[in-house]
């Protein structure tokens, strides 16, 4: 029901439904959620661990704090959306969009809602193909993360643990990295 409800909230702009706002709920014990566009859902520190995610909508979601260990999260359309602190590790976020989030304000501003992953451990996270621009990698873990095929145009990875991370035929124009530590 709640998720019927945000979808609905979602497509109309919010004028019908009610935005999905949980926290420190476990996701295991409901339905699939592969698929589902959840846009601008909330549901931090909340568990999602070996779930398959594979095509979901998150699009400026916040996750923060949240368990993603182990899940399938292919083809997901993740952008702007925020997983600071998030238990990451071994998912695969193989081919998802993790780009900005462009918004249009009707007085003409247009706001870059970047992917924020800051402190998220990510050991031997699959990004294989993923768009990543811009994408905030602060102090991540990313030890033995697979970066192959990548776009990180501009993705942030200071303080990040890059040590036996793969960064195969990735582009990394105007990425930062600390000092002597670029790929």
């Amino acid at each position: 029901e709640l998720i019927i409800r945000h979808t609905q909230w979602v497509a109309t702009g919010g004028r019908q439904g009610k935005q999905m706002v949980m926290n420190e709920i476990d996701f295991r014990k409901g339905p699939g959620l592969g698929g589902q566009s959840l846009t601008a859902m909330r549901a931090n520190k909340c568990t999602f661990a070996e779930m398959d995610l594979r095509g979901i909508q998150l699009q400026g979601s916040n996750l923060d704090d949240s368990d993603f260990r182990k899940c399938s999260m292919q083809s997901a359309d993740l952008r702007g959306a925020r997983f600071r602190g998030a238990m990451m590790q071994r998912a695969n976020l193989s081919r998802t969009n993790m780009n900005p989030l462009i918004l249009k304000k009707p007085d003409g501003v247009i706001y870059h809602i970047p992917c924020r992953l800051e402190q998220a451990g990510l050991r031997h996270a699959i990004f294989v193909g993923a768009r990543l621009m811009e994408a905030r990698f602060d102090k991540c873990d990313l030890a033995g993360a697979d970066f192959t095929d990548c776009d990180l145009r501009g993705a942030v990875f200071t303080g990040a643990k890059i040590e036996g991370t793969i960064f195969d035929n990735a582009i990394l124009e105007d990425a930062v990295f600390d000092e002597g530590k670029k790929p």
